[in-house]
């Protein structure tokens, strides 16, 4: 056989290949589309990756990443002033996502001052606004009289002009009413304790007040002296998270043990008890003391800040955490003298500072907070709902969907939201 005729066939091959190759790519992507909705049709397996792109959730107020929790303070250095969130900001490099305060129980038009100064010019998204300090024993009685109409139509009638045009506002009154003899549970009466916070609720929503969200917080049920807060619970409609304050006072505790232990009896482990209400989570107060405070052998604040961050992951409901910064009756500064090897006030004050920082609980930082590719709704994650969308632009020259800039919507842009899937 000559030349010519071994070139013409060899031509001829190349371009049958030519055609076969067209014919097969034109039918591969809608193949592999195929396969992949029979894939997640038949709950196939996809490796998941964590998201990291961060918002706040318009409706619920949670991180919009798939994990992660918000980080507030409570500073108490010199009384809780603007320079004492400054100082704890700039000593952790970070701003926190929240400043928590507490109200008097008559309020006065002081106690927005720094709450204002948070959103308005320190620029947090939250501020937490804890009423009231040192409540009459008759208080639940005489908001259910409309005896503190006034008062609490002051309250609101501040937050809508000095808090909610400038960020989200948290609201938890009657904190830690389950503690025996604390007049807000109205001597263990779940009735008044109800009526009197749905009257409270809705003198703030009569009066058009927004961007406000209610927080229920017990304390931990460690005690025959703190009351099982489920029959307190004021009902879905008017509860937005549900917190707890505890901490481990004469006796060394995990994070972890803090919100699923106290003493046996209904209500005692927080999360069990409250993760099956719909609601997102939230640990209102919490907080360390020095380890010598324990005893010898007591793990380090630096161990205790590195569980805090294994044991939250372990509690994904948990959407937010406020540390109590503060010295009253007890010494919980970040920075509380501390005699222990590994447990100086420097060392904690570094503890804190590293688990401050990881992006579990820095979900707004910039450096955590990378848009994925394939997010294409941009809700921080690739799911489901990106799919469609790149399914109904495939082909097509569509930007939202085109995830590799070439130009066109194809199998590519496909493998790169299958790459980055976080479910």
């Amino acid at each position: 056989m000559n030349s010519n005729k071994k070139n013409s066939k060899k031509i001829a091959g190349f371009r049958a290949k030519s055609y076969l190759i067209s014919k097969i790519s034109a039918t591969a992507s809608v193949l592999v589309l195929i396969s992949v909705v029979i894939l997640f049709a038949a709950g196939g397996v996809i490796t998941q990756r964590g998201s990291s792109a961060a918002g706040i959730d318009p409706t619920t107020w949670v991180p919009s990443t798939a994990t992660g929790a918000w980080y507030m303070n409570r500073t108490n250095i010199s009384g809780g002033t603007i320079a004492d969130y400054q100082q704890r900001e700039t000593q952790f490099g970070r701003k926190f996502d929240g400043h928590m305060f507490f109200m008097h129980n008559q309020v006065v038009a002081g106690d927005f001052d720094v709450p204002h100064w948070s959103l308005a010019t320190d620029k947090v998204p939250f501020v937490m606004l804890s009423w009231g300090i040192n409540p009459p024993s008759t208080v639940m009685a005489d908001i259910n009289a409309g005896k503190e109409d006034a008062n609490i139509k002051f309250f609101a009638d501040n937050v809508k002009s000095q808090l909610s045009p400038y960020g989200h506002v948290f609201i938890r009154p009657f904190y830690e009413f389950n503690i025996a003899g604390n007049p807000y549970n109205a001597n263990n009466n779940p009735t008044v304790f109800i009526n009197a916070w749905k009257h409270f609720v809705d003198i703030f929503r009569n009066d058009n007040v927004t961007n406000v969200k209610w927080v229920f917080d017990p304390n931990r049920v460690a005690s025959s002296s703190t009351l099982n807060p489920v029959p307190f619970y004021p009902g879905a409609s008017y509860v937005d998270w549900i917190a707890i304050d505890t901490y481990p006072k004469n006796q060394y505790l995990t994070p972890k043990q803090l919100v699923t232990t106290g003493d046996g009896s209904p209500g005692s482990d927080w999360y069990d008890t409250f993760k099956t209400y719909g609601k997102p989570l939230m640990v209102a107060e919490m907080a360390i003391q020095a380890s010598d405070q324990y005893g010898a052998g007591t793990p380090t604040r630096t161990v205790w800040w590195n569980t805090l961050i294994s044991d939250l992951k372990s509690l994904p409901q948990i959407r937010a955490f406020e540390y109590f910064d503060s010295n009253t009756n007890f010494n919980w500064m970040y920075d509380a003298p501390g005699t222990a090897s590994g447990d100086s006030a420097a060392q904690a004050l570094a503890g804190a500072k590293t688990a401050i920082n990881n992006c579990y609980l820095n979900v707004l930082a910039a450096s955590c907070n990378a848009k994925i590719q394939g997010d294409i709704n941009n809700d921080g994650k690739v799911n489901i709902s990106d799919l469609s969308m790149l399914l109904s632009d495939f082909g097509t020259a569509n930007a939202r969907s085109d995830l590799n800039n070439d130009g066109k919507v194809t199998i590519n842009d496909l493998s790169i939201l299958l790459t980055n899937w976080t479910g």
